[in-house]
């Protein structure tokens, strides 16, 4: 199946219009209390717990701007990182058991990218035509601050448009 390109001047366009709307005074005091949080000595769960009210932040001031929404789940079929902390607490909320592969030390980043990209999350559920977290509550930093900042959600569908090209909204200082 074939799929009209989406013109790169709309996205270009949807992208500044969403940026611009962006409360920026917002977004630098989010990147300011980052930084404290993470010059604080803590412990691993602290800061995952630290990194996920910044990243629940973020999301509120997104609402409404970024293409995400509830019930889109292209970005569920890329591959992402879990901080081991964050699969053990996954873990023990859910019941569910770590598997052994879920650690890979021999695999460099591009051979797991070529590996897991285009699968679906193990805990992606599909109700009413719509992609649905199981684990939402508990849900990686890496699926939390994953955000396209374009009008088009259709561009985080890696099958449409392989060429990966999404405007995502840079949250490195958050991690």
């Amino acid at each position: 199946m074939r799929y009209e390109p989406i013109p790169i001047k709309l996205v270009e366009e949807s992208v500044s219009a969403n940026m611009a709307s962006l409360n920026q005074e917002s977004m630098s005091r989010i990147m300011q209390n980052a930084h404290k949080a993470f010059k604080k000595r803590c412990t691993p769960w602290e800061a995952v717990t630290a990194a996920r009210g910044i990243a629940n932040t973020i999301q509120r001031e997104l609402e409404g701007i970024a293409a995400c929404n509830k019930g889109c789940s292209h970005c569920c079929h890329q591959a992402v990182t879990v901080f081991d902390i964050e699969a053990q607490v996954i873990s023990n909320r859910y019941g569910y058991k770590l598997a052994a592969q879920m650690q890979e030390p021999n695999i460099t980043r591009d051979q797991y990218v070529a590996k897991y990209m285009g699968v679906p999350c193990p805990f992606l559920l599909s109700r009413e035509g719509k992609g649905v977290c199981s684990i939402y509550d508990e849900r990686p930093l890496s699926c939390r601050l994953h955000w396209n900042m374009s009008g088009y959600h259709q561009l985080c569908d890696i099958e449409k448009y392989p060429s990966g090209e999404v405007p995502y909204l840079d949250t490195s200082f958050v991690t």
